[in-house]
Formats: C-alpha cells, sequence, structure tokens
C-alpha cells in the first residue's frame, strides 16, 4: 500500500501531466478488467500514445562508452531517436 504522503506528493506531479493522468486511467481501467496483469503486458505496445510517453517521460539516452554517460551537446541533454 502507497503512504497518503507519497500519494500526495505523486497526485501534485501528475496533476501538472495530464497524459500521465490519461495513462494512470488507462492503466487502472485495464488492471481491473482481469485477473492475470502483468508488466509484460505492455512490453509490446507500440500505440501511438504509449510512444509518446516514453518519449517524453520515461527515456534517458546515453551513448556508447564506459558507464553509458548522458549525450550532452551544447550544455543540454539530448537524445538520439530510432524506432527498435
Amino acid at each position: 500500500k502507497i503512504s497518503p504522503k507519497l500519494e500526495i506528493r505523486a497526485d501534485t506531479i501528475l496533476n501538472k501531466e495530464p497524459d500521465l493522468l490519461q495513462l494512470e486511467k488507462i492503466i487502472k481501467t485495464y488492471v481491473a478488467s482481469t485477473n492475470n496483469s502483468k508488466a509484460e503486458d505492455w512490453l509490446n505496445d507500440q500505440s501511438p500514445f504509449l510512444k509518446a510517453i516514453r518519449y517524453q517521460h520515461l527515456n534517458f539516452s546515453a551513448e556508447m562508452g564506459i558507464g553509458y554517460y548522458p549525450r550532452i551537446r551544447k550544455g543540454k541533454r539530448t537524445r538520439y531517436i530510432y524506432n527498435a
């Protein structure tokens, strides 16, 4: 169970991100619809909505090298985008 303090903090962040609120609703609806929900159900989902969520919120690009350090160009973290 999530502590009330953590839930309030998460809600404060999520309220500024309508796409993450929509994703939360999608996930909760899916979980409620099945008794066998698992992370693997989402791994191969290539819908434009989930791709946008991954791009905007969940991706951390790195260059190949010792420790896979972040790619910095002109003082800003940048990404190399590709569809695998």
